[in-house]
């Protein structure tokens, strides 16, 4: 991201009048179209165009051509997003917004409302994902904790499913919630050496 130091060097670049304010929009908000950027300094598209191709050159700013909203390709030319090198891609939706916004305020809230739909699904599927990660945590230690006490049961090296399933019974596990920890338990058995076998020869 240009910071104000650049700003500094960059005055020493011939930019034309429009290119200070140009520069100060972009290091406030990160990205802009031309349309907003004729808007908020004044000056016409062609002039906007003409330094942000400069900035471009200098390697401080690029074009993003119809960047995350495929919904600005339905009329008219193609919308680019200019950006800072360094921003942020939110800096994008933002400008996209603000864009659909200075030319369509009803089509500009309703873009809105779906992204902040969007970043709340988003919220709730990793909250999701994290309660899921803490059942199964929880599961896991359930199993282990379990399992030690039947451990301790044993005496032979082979054991077979059924006395697995019986001993999970006595523990009064229903049915649904024996076989996935049955499963796990095959597995702890095998890493400490017994041998799981369907009936005993």
């Amino acid at each position: 991201m240009l910071n104000s130091e650049l700003i500094q060097s960059l005055m020493f670049i011939y930019l034309g009048k429009a290119g200070p304010k140009i520069i100060d929009y972009l290091l406030d908000h990160g990205a802009a179209t031309n349309y907003v950027l004729s808007i908020k300094t004044g000056y016409q598209k062609k002039t906007i165009q003409h330094n942000l191709e400069t900035l471009e050159s200098l390697g401080f700013a690029e074009m993003k051509e119809k960047i995350l909203d495929k919904r600005l390709r339905r009329r008219g030319p193609k919308t680019n997003v200019w950006m800072l090198k360094g921003a942020s891609p939110r800096a994008c939706v933002l400008a996209i917004l603000e864009h659909m916004r200075l030319k369509s305020p009803e089509q500009a809230k309703r873009i809105e409302a779906e992204e902040a739909a969007q970043i709340e699904a988003e919220r709730l599927k990793a909250e999701a994902a994290t309660e899921k990660q803490r059942q199964s945590l929880e599961f896991e230690e359930s199993c282990r904790f379990k399992f030690t006490a039947f451990a301790e049961t044993l005496t032979l090296k082979t054991i077979t499913y059924s006395c697995i399933d019986e001993y999970l019974k006595h523990l009064g596990i229903p049915l649904r919630n024996r076989l996935p920890i049955q499963e796990r338990w095959v597995t702890y058995l095998q890493e400490q050496g017994y041998k799981v076998v369907v009936r005993l020869p």
